[in-house]
C-alpha cells in the first residue's frame, strides 16, 4: 500500500522592513536578492512574494 507523504519546508529567513512590517518570509538562499531591495526601498512585498 502506497502512502502519500506530505513534505514542506519551514521558512528560514524573515526580513523586517523599516516600518516594522514583515517584508519577506522564505528560504535563506533568496536573501541575497531580497535584502538589498528592502534596504533601498524598492522591494514590494506583495508583488515580489509572488515571484518567490
Amino acid at each position: 500500500m502506497d502512502r502519500c507523504q506530505l513534505s514542506f519546508g519551514v521558512p528560514q529567513a524573515f526580513v523586517v522592513d523599516r516600518d516594522g512590517s514583515i517584508a519577506f518570509i522564505g528560504h535563506l538562499g533568496a536573501i541575497e536578492d531580497v535584502l538589498p531591495k528592502v534596504i533601498d526601498g524598492s522591494w514590494r512585498a506583495s508583488a515580489e512574494a509572488k515571484k518567490y
